[in-house]
């Protein structure tokens, strides 16, 4: 009997709107852990979220019995900022 693995790998960039320089830092740290926890609780191994002010990077392989796109679009294409994140930008 053969037996396949297949993983594939994910490569998302979520920008703000008109690139603006919005993710400060203790935000940008706060959003990796909650994008990260978010991503996990669907199946999608996270391997890697980093990025600068305007944009972040995510690399993530997706549970099987999703489509690609489904982890990172579905979820987070109406993302409600937190409002403790909110509370960062004016710092």
């Amino acid at each position: 009997m053969s037996h396949s693995l297949t993983r594939v790998w994910v490569h998302s960039v979520l920008g703000t709107k008109n690139r603006q320089p919005l993710l400060k830092d203790k935000m940008r740290t706060y959003l990796y852990k909650h994008i990260r926890k978010e991503m996990e609780d669907m199946g999608c191994g996270v391997r890697i979220i980093n990025g600068i002010p305007d944009h972040i990077h995510i690399q993530y392989h997706f549970h099987f019995h999703l489509a690609p796109n489904f982890c990172i679009f579905f979820r987070f294409s109406a993302l409600k900022v937190p409002t403790i994140a909110l509370a960062m930008l004016k710092t």
